[in-house]
């Protein structure tokens, strides 16, 4: 299987409330990985979240 890189936008797609299907179906059976710039955008937008619960849910989710 051909592996991705994947951007932000992949990500965001899945912290969403309803998450579109076929993402979700793809991410679970894709060979992905996140570039390290993604990962940094990942934590400066947990560290620039307006809410406490908001940093703890994207912290928390950086363990795809």
């Amino acid at each position: 299987m051909k592996p991705y890189l994947l951007d932000n936008n992949v990500i965001s797609e899945l912290w969403k409330s309803s998450p579109d299907a076929a993402v979700l179906a793809w991410i679970q059976t894709a060979e992905w990985f996140l570039p390290v710039p993604v990962i940094a955008e990942i934590q400066e937008g947990a560290d620039g979240a307006s809410s406490a619960a908001r940093r703890i849910e994207i912290n928390s989710n950086r363990r795809l």
